[in-house]
């Protein structure tokens, strides 16, 4: 343990530190004593002890908080250092800790005795590098020299990223300071596939590393983030009962058969109903196939071979595997695993609620088609639950009807204003004029 502090400060005290520390026999009492704003001194000393002017990117503070985590192990590292984030507009946190404290406190003694010029803060300040990091005003106000160390300094956080995916605490710092740059690329004509992206940041494939796509769909969609989870409620019984009267109209065996698999736990739990007022949408809508949305299998042993069948399939048919939700249980009201699948990674979540978000969001966040089969399954969910319109959307009729039928009001705007600010993308084009590029 001793060792590694001994790395992280390398400086003419360690003698006195290490002293100080055999004689408390305890780190954490040692904190206490010498206190968290001396080490911050020694450290930030020592960052600045070959060059006063020298910069310090947030990734280098992310990684001496963290260090002092794994040396004195009750410290906490958002204690020492919290970025700036900007979760969209009019969401952001300004950057603190007392590593970052000291390190202004630094600089502006610094500058009072005349050891570094104060018309050089914009690049030499941490307060201001960070703050345009994830803000293109700031890109666009800054002068040449401070965009490209900007761009320097997100590029180290990328290579952070795609060739590290632990600590946890560390990936999601990373992810956020670089989310209007990757953002941007994903919605560029060359930007990434599916495959591409998860395979460049690995972080994605870990169990939680939908989480981080969430993220990212907050930074784009702020309004809509919760958006499901409030209209699902209000419309589920509307969906069954209408559902119900027009499988009385229907002639098709076979169809009336799968609605009463449906439709016999509809009075369920809400988690079941849930499930089957889902499942009706694909009678609804009409067009589309029950697997193409929502896969039911009996057993988790049946889960690759699933997905490996589905991926064939398309695969014979020119298309690729897109995202798409396997349930897992012997019938609707006994649901055990609600899984999304993206390339070759599974992401579990808790409910089916959550297993349709996620997808969703996946699909807008990761600018992607929806899986051929299910198109207008999910353009019903973007119009209807999340009341999102894009510019590359399609008009379905049975969709169109569903949302007159429910009562939910039709997005109807002639233009279409994407102005994510956050993202430097500023677009007003008429929808039956605007191109964009979806990946597969």
């Amino acid at each position: 343990m001793l060792n590694n502090f001994k790395v992280l400060i390398k400086m003419k005290y360690w003698n006195y530190l290490e002293l100080q520390m055999k004689e408390n026999r305890y780190c954490q009492h040692f904190i206490k004593v010498y206190s968290r704003r001396r080490l911050c001194h020694l450290i930030i000393n020592r960052e600045l002890r070959d060059d006063v002017q020298r910069r310090i990117p947030s990734s280098r503070l992310h990684n001496l908080a963290y260090q002092i985590t794994k040396v004195f192990k009750n410290e906490r590292a958002s204690t020492y250092f919290i970025p700036y984030i900007s979760y969209g507009p009019g969401l952001k946190r300004a950057a603190k800790g007392k590593l970052f404290d000291c390190l202004n406190n630094r600089r502006r003694e610094y500058r009072k005795s005349g050891l570094i010029n104060s018309s050089r803060r914009s690049s030499t300040s941490s307060e201001s590098s960070f703050s345009s990091i994830p803000l293109p005003e700031g890109l666009i106000q800054s002068t040449e020299e401070e965009g490209n160390y900007i761009k320097s300094v997100v590029e180290e956080n990328l290579n952070w990223l795609r060739n590290s995916s632990d600590p946890w605490d560390l990936v999601e710092i990373n992810w956020n300071l670089t989310s209007s740059f990757r953002l941007k690329r994903l919605m560029s004509q060359d930007g990434p596939s599916i495959a591409e992206y998860m395979t460049e940041f690995p972080c994605l494939k870990k169990p939680a590393g939908y989480l981080l796509i969430l993220k990212d769909f907050t930074v784009v969609y702020p309004k809509s983030v919760d958006k499901l989870y409030q209209n699902l409620p209000i419309y589920r019984k509307k969906i069954i009962d209408l559902t119900l009267t027009k499988s009385k109209k229907t002639k098709d065996s076979t169809v009336h058969q799968i609605l009463n698999d449906y439709l016999q736990y509809s009075s369920e739990d809400e988690e079941t109903s849930n499930v089957v007022c889902l499942f009706c949408l694909v009678f609804l809508i009409g067009n589309s196939a029950r697997d193409g949305f929502i896969t039911k299998i009996s057993s988790d042993a049946e889960i690759q071979e699933t997905i490996t069948r589905r991926r064939e399939k398309l695969s014979s048919l020119g298309h690729t595997l897109q995202p798409f939700i396997i349930i897992v249980g012997p019938s609707y009201n006994s649901i055990q695993n609600y899984l999304v699948i993206v390339d070759n990674t599974i992401y579990k979540l808790h409910s089916i609620t959550a297993a349709v978000d996620c997808c969703f969001k996946i699909f807008l966040t990761l600018n992607a088609e929806y899986p051929v089969e299910s198109t207008g399954i999910w353009s019903f969910i973007q119009k209807g639950f999340y009341q999102i319109k894009t510019p590359w959307d399609k008009n379905y009729t049975t969709v169109s009807a569903l949302l007159s039928d429910l009562g939910i009001p039709i997005i109807l705007n002639k233009r279409y204003i994407v102005l994510f600010k956050h993202l430097d993308l500023y677009h007003s084009q008429s929808i039956d004029s605007y191109k964009t590029f979806i990946k597969p």
